[in-house]
């Protein structure tokens, strides 16, 4: 796309901003919080868990967490399961765009990719939540 193409047509702009405006916005910003918590104490509870799988999966014939099948999955030791459990949520916190401590010295919550779904429902709820607080809207 090149520089001052718009990205959607009118009428994707249009179904964007009303799916947008039909977020409760008010109850957003808590959620946003609860959700990264939540992924950082997952992340803290199976940090002793994951270097099992970062160092040992391939050998084990895993090629990703994605290889492994339901069937695989049931024949797990418990200790493997833990390890795969960790491997996942990693996954989770690295796509929805955030830092992972074994990835970056950063705090894992506070640092968002910039195209990320962490930075864009933080800017989003940015925009939306915060002229609330002021009583003033745009």
């Amino acid at each position: 796309m090149s520089t001052g193409e718009a990205q959607f047509s009118p009428e994707q702009r249009r179904r964007i901003v009303a799916l947008v405006e039909a977020v409760p916005w008010g109850d957003m910003d808590a959620d946003i919080r609860d959700l990264e918590e939540t992924l950082e104490r997952a992340l803290d509870a199976t940090a002793p868990d994951f270097p099992l799988w970062e160092e040992h999966a391939q050998g084990c014939g895993y090629i990703d967490e994605f290889s492994v099948t339901p069937e695989r999955l049931r024949e797990m030791s418990p200790e493997w399961r833990f390890a795969y459990v960790a491997r996942l949520v990693r996954t989770v916190a690295l796509w929805y765009g955030v830092s992972v401590p074994e990835y970056s010295s950063k705090p894992p919550m506070l640092q968002e990719s910039p195209d990320s779904p962490a930075s864009l429902l933080r800017g989003i709820n940015d925009i939306a939540f915060l002229p609330t607080l002021s009583g003033s809207h745009d």
